[in-house]
């Protein structure tokens, strides 16, 4: 009986420490996820302001995410649209189809891309100018493409009007 009695009281002693370890780790996720939640708005804060978005392309799923400013710059709802190339590219200007199509295609080809520009025809017809650049990422595996999309209209604009002025400057 004294060998039953001592055998329980080392399992009740283990499966307490174990609870408090687990208490511990459980805590310690809560901490962390409320942590990135707090980052993650931060980031969709510093997006809005910046007038840009994000982008996640999972090559071995060939799945697409866009942050929440992806599809506001697109002048629709978010998730209004399954994320992928083919219903972004319902967005790009028909000049620039074949040229952003290139582009995407050098990204998933691991080729060096610079950042390139492009146009896009929002939900209201309005025509943007974006500028975005692409990286591909080859981790443990799991090989994907993430990128930013910022939208570049006004500085466009801007210099339009700085070289529409020093043209008749010259005149």
């Amino acid at each position: 009986p004294i060998i039953l009695y001592v055998t329980q009281l080392i399992t009740l002693a283990i499966v307490s420490l174990a609870f408090v370890r687990i208490n511990k780790d459980l805590q310690e996720i809560k901490t962390k996820n409320n942590d990135l939640v707090i980052s993650n708005e931060i980031s969709n804060l510093a997006e809005e302001v910046g007038n840009y978005g994000s982008w996640h392309w999972d090559l071995v799923e060939d799945k697409m995410y866009y942050s929440d400013n992806m599809f506001k710059m697109l002048g629709v709802e978010k998730d209004a649209f399954q994320p992928n190339n083919e219903n972004y590219a319902q967005f790009v200007h028909p000049d620039d189809k074949d040229f952003v199509n290139e582009q995407i295609q050098k990204m998933k080809n691991n080729q060096k891309v610079d950042s390139f520009t492009y146009r896009i025809v929002k939900k209201d017809g309005e025509i943007r100018y974006r500028k975005a650049v692409g990286k591909l990422l080859n981790r443990n595996g799991k090989i994907s493409i993430v990128g930013t999309t910022i939208d570049i209209t006004e500085e466009r604009n801007i210099n339009n009007q700085i070289e529409d002025r020093s043209y008749r400057d010259w005149e």
